[in-house]
């Protein structure tokens, strides 16, 4: 499987190369060597760790928090069936604002600086929630007649049985939406203008058509999502480990 990731790898990269020569057009397609070189370029200024570790925080905050929210929010309505009623009409109402829209809202609401981290919240919410429920639904029944000894204390039985059966649930929507996550708070970087962010630097290329660097940019945010998923992985296997 790697080595054919690898060799998909080298032919995009040679096909990249080919078209790029034949159009012989920076600030339409730059060649590799010079997106390689203004990669180098970007990762030792100075001002390359603020924007990344900015944009980073705002998606981890943003994620982060629209995750417990969402789990404590499927929790209550794998518990109660009234409030999964009542939930349903605004999870759809979430899942169908346009992305735009919230950016729009938010920038209203809350100014350039800190709408990024709203965003991302509006956007995942629904997809945490969503996926979380979906997880509880999936228990199996008989499992859960063991249960009967913790009486009606929910939230012992939510710690110690519920959410060690849905774990790999919880890292699949971590892993699905830390990556979005960070690709809307740079779009919403870029709308709000943000002054120290990856979105910041993009929407600076692109008011200098600087080709080459938005694909060295989008080259690092690609690496780094890829990290993310990496690093939930980790955890991921882990926690099976320990469990075994």
């Amino acid at each position: 499987m790697r080595n054919k990731r690898l060799l998909s790898a080298v032919v995009l990269i040679v096909l990249w190369a080919v078209v790029s020569s034949l159009i012989n057009k920076d600030i339409l397609l730059p060649t590799p060597l010079a997106v390689v070189k203004e990669l180098w370029t970007i990762v030792t200024q100075a001002g390359f760790l603020p924007a990344l570790l900015n944009t980073v925080f705002r998606a981890f905050t943003a994620v982060f928090i629209s995750f417990v929210a969402a789990l404590l929010l499927a929790a209550s309505a794998y518990r109660f069936k009234g409030l999964r009623t009542f939930l349903e009409p605004l999870y759809v109402l979430f899942k169908s604002v346009p992305t735009v829209t919230v950016i729009v809202l938010a920038l209203i609401w809350l100014g350039k600086e800190k709408a990024a981290v709203l965003i991302v919240m509006l956007v995942v919410l629904p997809i945490h929630y969503s996926n979380i429920l979906n997880g509880f639904d999936q228990i199996d029944p008989d499992l859960l007649k063991e249960t009967d000894t913790y009486e009606d204390r929910y939230l012992l039985k939510l710690r110690r049985i519920y959410l060690p059966l849905i774990r790999s649930d919880l890292y699949e929507t971590l892993r699905s939406t830390l990556s979005l996550g960070f690709k809307i708070v740079i779009m919403a970087e870029m709308f709000a203008q943000t002054r120290v962010g990856i979105g910041h630097e993009l929407y600076f290329l692109r008011a200098n058509l600087d080709t080459t660097g938005v694909f060295a940019w989008t080259i690092l945010i690609v690496l780094c999502s890829y990290l993310f998923d990496a690093i939930l992985n980790f955890f991921s296997r882990r926690g099976d480990i320990n469990e075994s």
